[in-house]
């Protein structure tokens, strides 16, 4: 026992060197952003040695106290660093550990906040019901210490959970009462992600200029409080805003800056969602190629950070490069793959959406009975989620559809109500199918029965759509 424990001294003590380095450098880089680079490299050096030394903490964190505080250390300390360096994976693992620790010594403050990290990575890797039992762990505690900042926690994780199942009205609510917590208990950085997360459901909804002034407000507190890495998921925020109102200069631009971001810091978690909105950008610009490369890289990163609705995404815009280029094959075969995807991780809008162009090749290839098949599937989850973009792009295969059945005075409507939505929908796609209608029945009676679906909404004619379609299917 005399023998070990000088040895038991000096590893302490560079389990201590390690932690109280990553505390430095993470002080450093929130007075000075401007050199964050510098000190990711000094860390850099470090990295194998810090990885060794954590492990060593949580491996002894039953032995003595010194290194129980130091396993929670590990965990709770060096954030600008470590959310840049590891993977979501290994973060988790990180937290996981440091938690445990925490619960046996009864450190509630700690206990609290590593309850929030490990649901936000939980919910990033896919762990969704331990993310869960996170959440409503917070806001039982939230609600019995009147703690604000663990009933925002709470509230954050349940919005995401909600968001990824593609329910959007209880995600909003959730993000609203997340963001009403961190507002009175002054938590700035987590008022500007609650923001980034009632901006992505009213993507979702079509709500792009509401989007837009939640988006940059993020952006605005993130300039005055955040760290480097912050600034990669404002930036796509607002790449992903921009190509869907059509300012898509400014979209490639942020996109741009997003991905420079993750490249420059190494933000490993980051890139691949960063290089999904490049190559939407890309694909709205027609730069095709480009597009297919962002999007394979896309996939490559996912998959390595088990990113399920990022890879989900990406191949999903495989099939849409390839339906630009006219290969309806090939594009079916990945919009079936995303498909398979978004079932096994329950991704409704991508399950609606893989349906809806399914259903758009079947009809371009006259197989009416599966465009049907897929049409059904894709505009009942659009309608159930209130989604304009889902909407419209159910009325595009609708119009196909109606056209090859014969009953083209329909299918002119829902083209004309498409004319005044294209910000949901391909513009060009939708001129093309508005001028090949036009030409089959004629100028005066396709415009006449435009003027008609202009005055339609959307939810209303896509309900009304799918009493038709399986009116026709019985």
């Amino acid at each position: 026992m005399i023998a070990s424990q000088p040895l038991e001294t000096v590893q302490h003590r560079l389990a201590q060197h390690y932690v109280t380095k990553l505390r430095q450098v993470g002080q450093a880089l929130q007075r000075n952003r401007e050199n964050s680079s510098h000190w990711f490299r000094v860390l850099e050096q470090d990295w194998a040695q810090i990885k060794h030394w954590q492990q060593w903490t949580a491996d002894h964190s039953n032995d003595n106290v010194q290194s129980a505080e130091l396993c929670v250390a590990f965990g709770t300390d060096g954030h600008e660093y470590l959310t840049i360096r590891q993977s979501t994976g290994e973060r988790l693992i990180w937290y996981r550990q440091a938690l445990a620790v925490a619960q046996q010594r009864s450190d509630d403050k700690r206990v609290w906040q590593l309850l929030y990290d490990v649901g936000a990575m939980a919910y990033q890797t896919g762990a969704f019901e331990e993310a869960e039992q996170c959440a409503k762990r917070l806001l039982e505690i939230g609600k019995t210490a009147k703690d604000r900042l663990s009933l925002g926690h709470g509230w954050f994780i349940t919005g995401n959970l909600h968001s990824h199942h593609s329910e959007l009205d209880a995600a909003e609510a959730a993000f609203n009462k997340a963001l009403k917590n961190f507002e009175r208990c002054h938590a700035e950085m987590m008022v500007g992600h609650a923001l980034q997360g009632i901006a992505r459901i009213m993507i979702f909804r079509g709500q792009y200029q509401e989007a837009l002034i939640h988006a940059e407000r993020y952006l605005s507190i993130i300039q005055t409080f955040g760290r480097e890495s912050d600034f990669s998921l404002a930036y796509h925020t607002l790449s992903n805003i921009h190509t869907r109102l059509g300012n898509l200069s400014d979209a490639k631009g942020y996109a741009l800056k997003a991905v420079d971001n993750s490249r420059r810091l190494g933000f490993v978690r980051m890139l691949p969602s960063n290089l999904l909105i490049l190559g939407y950008a890309e694909l709205a610009l027609n730069e095709l190629d480009a597009a297919w490369d962002h999007f394979q890289e896309t996939i490559t990163g996912s998959r390595r950070n088990s990113a399920k609705f990022d890879l989900t995404a990406a191949t999903y815009s495989l099939g849409d490069v390839r339906m630009r280029q006219k290969q309806y094959s090939e594009a079916l075969s990945y919009y079936q793959e995303a498909l398979n995807l978004a079932n096994e991780s329950r991704i409704a809008a991508y399950q609606s959406l893989c349906s809806l162009q399914m259903a758009y090749i079947y009809a371009l290839q006259h197989e009416i009975d599966e465009s049907r098949k897929a049409l059904q599937v894709g505009a009942e989850i659009a309608l159930h989620m209130k989604s304009d973009i889902l909407l419209a792009k159910a009325l595009i295969p609708a119009v196909k559809l109606w056209q090859d059945m014969d009953e083209s005075e329909t299918a002119a409507e829902w083209s004309g109500l498409l004319s005044i939505r294209t910000e949901h929908a391909e513009p060009q796609l939708v001129q093309n199918i508005c001028k090949v209608l036009e030409a089959e029945i004629g100028t005066e009676f396709y415009q006449q029965a435009a003027k008609r679906g202009q005055q339609l909404r959307l939810d209303a004619a896509v309900s009304n759509m799918l009493k038709m379609l399986v009116s026709k299917s019985s």
